[in-house]
């Protein structure tokens, strides 16, 4: 397996510039309110991403919005009226959940965490070079470079994933507006991976 690469830990700078219940104001125009419950208590201190749902898991694209819940297990992030996945996280990282708000919905029903999972597997593909492994609107990417080359991606929250591979034809990224513009191309669209709380799902991608 070659070096996976796990982007939500970039994340976790955020814990360096915030403390925990603090939140980070994003540039959208509408509040999203929700509560976090781990184990049947309020998830004190959990961390909550909100990615856009067109957010393709890349090293040169700016980071999410980020904030924390309180000792109530209650968080507030301002959003704007689109898409965003929510990828939340308690303090431990040992449970989690993924959230899809289409409307990026201002109000929401208590969110339970589970345990998080992982999915490996192996990408057979008859073109080496360098190509990534990654769940779009989702932190969750690993690269590879062989025909036939071996992934993993970790702490995964349960949840329905479709995994994408894409071929890099050129390092170079645009992001401009709500609009990311790339020169990367996805060839494989294998279909939805259920991961489970706790356990290990896996598979083989084919062109």
């Amino acid at each position: 397996m070659r070096h996976p690469f796990f982007l939500v830990v970039l994340s976790l700078f955020a814990a360096l510039i915030v403390s925990c219940g603090i939140q980070l104001a994003g540039n959208g125009s509408e509040i999203t309110n929700g509560n976090c419950v781990a184990d049947a208590a309020p998830a004190d201190s959990a961390m909550v991403i909100a990615y856009p749902q067109n957010y393709v898991p890349y090293p040169t694209i700016a980071g999410p919005e980020t904030t924390f819940t309180d000792k109530n297990g209650h968080f507030s992030i301002y959003l704007g009226h689109k898409a965003w996945n929510l990828v939340i996280y308690d303090s431990a990282q040992t449970h989690g959940a993924f959230v899809p708000l289409p409307n990026g919905d201002s109000a929401m029903d208590t969110i339970v965490l589970r345990g998080v999972g992982a999915i490996s597997g192996i990408v057979n593909d008859t073109a080496a070079g360098p190509r990534y492994v990654g769940i779009i609107g989702s932190p969750f990417y690993a690269g590879i470079t062989g025909t036939s080359d071996t992934f993993s991606l970790t702490k995964i929250p349960a949840f329905s994933y479709s995994i994408k591979v894409w071929r890099i034809v050129s390092q170079r990224v645009v992001r401009g507006g709500d609009t990311l513009a790339n020169d990367f191309s996805s060839n494989i669209n294998p279909p939805l991976i259920v991961v489970k709380p706790d356990s290990t799902t896996r598979v083989i991608i084919n062109p």
